[in-house]
């Protein structure tokens, strides 16, 4: 997951809905960690966790077929460990849903580098 750049090179990592498309969470939350310059922050957002293990996928259609995106749940746990080991604190976790729905729909962790 190593990106292009220098250490400690930004001052804010943007990971839109793409966390879980990775496999390796603890390499991922690392490189963003490398990424950001100490008190900088990061903003890692994914389908909350509770749509997830409740069936709903991601999906795109081509035509008349639907296909499913590969993708790993990770729960709140799992962030925080990962986010700790890569020298990040969660800063807030907003859990927007959709107009008229109960379920969060997202989940955004805003992670400040130590």
């Amino acid at each position: 997951v190593a990106l292009p750049f220098a250490d400690a090179g930004f001052d804010v990592v943007l990971c839109a809905l793409a966390i879980g498309h990775v496999a390796a969470l603890d390499d991922a939350m690392a490189e963003i960690g490398r990424l950001l310059k100490p008190g900088g922050a990061a903003l890692v957002s994914d389908l909350h966790p509770f749509l997830a293990l409740g069936g709903a996928q991601r999906t795109f259609h081509a035509g008349d077929a639907v296909y499913a995106v590969e993708h790993h749940t990770y729960l709140y746990a799992d962030m925080l460990r990962a986010a700790d080991a890569a020298h990040l604190s969660l800063d807030a976790v907003p859990e927007p849903a959709l107009d008229g729905q109960t379920t969060p729909t997202v989940i955004v962790y805003r992670l400040i580098k130590r």
